[in-house]
């Protein structure tokens, strides 16, 4: 029970900075959270997992804000953006329509 909520909080503590929280998110944190918040052998270890995820939570709500902040500062990236989303939304429903399009592999290196 305590190596748990150790590791839960040694997570949480991590996840309080926006700079590991990517990198935290993609080794699949985010579904471990979940179940040690279900499943956790303590209270205190589902406190923690509770607190990482609320930490993981308040990173997106500040990469959001400094988002907006931006686009505020550069109003024509607005309509690009309106433009771009449309473009796209169209080449999706024409391939929808037309049927899926060539498969591509793409492997990292």
């Amino acid at each position: 029970a305590a190596a748990q909520e150790n590791a839960a909080r040694c997570m949480s503590y991590l996840c309080s900075s926006s700079d590991n929280q990517g990198a935290i998110l993609a080794e699949g944190a985010l579904s471990e959270y979940i179940v040690l918040l279900k499943h956790g052998s303590s209270t205190a270890a589902q406190e923690a997992a509770a607190a990482g995820l609320a930490e993981l939570a308040r990173g997106g709500v500040l990469e959001r804000r400094q988002l907006r902040e931006q686009m505020l500062l550069h109003p024509g990236v607005i309509p690009l953006l309106v433009v771009t989303a449309a473009v796209v939304g169209i080449v999706h429903q024409q391939r929808g329509q037309a049927g899926p399009g060539p498969e591509v592999d793409v492997e990292e290196g």
